[in-house]
């Protein structure tokens, strides 16, 4: 066995084992709120996906042709609107855009060094996004591990996932569950991106909203 399948077989593991823990506080979780019981019901989901390794969810029936966003206009776009951006892209198959092969895969090598920016300024949120639209469209980037080991790092204890900077503990016990549920969800989507057999299953992709 090659050092590279015994890498790649170690990250998959980490994936899945990741991806259990996090089911479980998925479950012990109380919803506050209809949306929080939606999300979790999409976490344990996306859990699934990445131990079953059937991949993200993709939506078929997005239309063809689409144009992947310029890489100047991403940069330009405030948090919350490159957020919603990224999750219009994350949606569909590569053969859905308008560009070949190659320029899909120098737009996801752009995207996937943007993905380890943010791990290296500790912003799992946006990190894990980026890294899903990437790993959507091209799973083999190898600027993508990095980002996937600073996300297994970011895993509490009890199954979610947080930054190292403090979250505010002490406040609202509720958008606490909000915020740690969102994070967490979107770690499991890019793991379930990294995850991706070549053919991914065929479910529909849900949305999910964020104040990012």
């Amino acid at each position: 066995m090659t050092g590279m399948r015994r890498g790649r077989l170690a990250r998959g593991a980490a994936r899945r084992a990741s991806a259990g823990r996090a089911a479980l506080w998925l479950r012990d979780l109380r919803p506050a709120s209809r949306d929080q019981a939606a999300l979790i019901e999409l976490g344990l989901e996306l859990a699934d996906r990445v131990r079953s390794r059937k991949g993200a969810p993709i939506d078929r029936d997005a239309a063809r042709a689409a144009l992947l966003p310029g890489l100047d206009q991403l940069l330009d776009l405030p948090r919350s609107d490159l957020y919603a951006a990224l999750q219009r892209v994350s949606c569909r198959e590569a053969r859905a855009f308008d560009a070949d092969g190659d320029e899909i895969r120098a737009w996801c090598h752009h995207v996937g060094l943007l993905a380890v920016s943010h791990a290296k300024t500790d912003d799992p949120l946006m990190a894990a996004a980026l890294t899903r639209v990437a790993a959507t469209l091209h799973p083999a980037l190898p600027e993508l591990r990095e980002v996937e080991g600073y996300l297994v790092e970011r895993q509490r204890e009890a199954g979610s996932f947080a930054p190292l900077a403090s979250l505010d503990e002490e406040g609202d016990p509720s958008v606490l569950q909000e915020t740690l549920l969102r994070l967490t969800i979107e770690a499991l989507w890019a793991f379930a991106a990294l995850a991706r057999r070549t053919e991914a299953g065929a479910a529909r992709a849900p949305s999910i909203e964020s104040s990012a």
